[in-house]
């Protein structure tokens, strides 16, 4: 396997891909941090949001919405960026800014179930996560 990025060998930039993508947690969010150096065009979106996913899995709402704006501003086609961001604005209290992100992934796909339920959960005010 050829190394695309100087100084940094093809084994360990596979291993930091596949953490990033399949693990959890600070360490995957640690070898995410180190491909965004490394990826371009649509792959850096995925990594972005990979990151992104992480930290609103840890809610570390503000460091995950910065990840998933980058994510939407490299492939503003890509739905999912558009709900997690939904979900983690809602978490921070953003409801008008949650509704919009809902609205944004529904232009992309009118029938995404998780993009309609962040919607409703943001207009009737519900948090992320919702309450027991």
């Amino acid at each position: 396997m050829l190394s695309l990025s100087v100084g940094i060998p093809a084994s360990a930039q596979q291993n930091d891909s596949d953490v990033c993508f399949k693990g959890s947690g600070q360490q995957a969010i640690a070898a995410c941090t180190r491909r965004i150096s490394q990826a371009t065009g649509n792959n850096l979106a995925i990594v972005y949001h990979s990151r992104g996913y992480e930290y609103m899995k840890l809610r570390q709402f503000d460091l995950a919405i910065a990840d998933f704006t980058q994510s939407i501003r490299i492939r503003p086609s890509s739905l999912d960026p558009y709900v997690n961001r939904c979900l983690c604005l809602r978490g921070k209290g953003e409801f008008a800014k949650a509704v919009a992100d809902a609205n944004s992934a529904l232009r992309i796909d009118p029938n995404d179930r998780d993009a309609r339920a962040c919607l409703e959960r943001a207009q009737q005010r519900i948090p992320y996560p919702a309450p027991n």
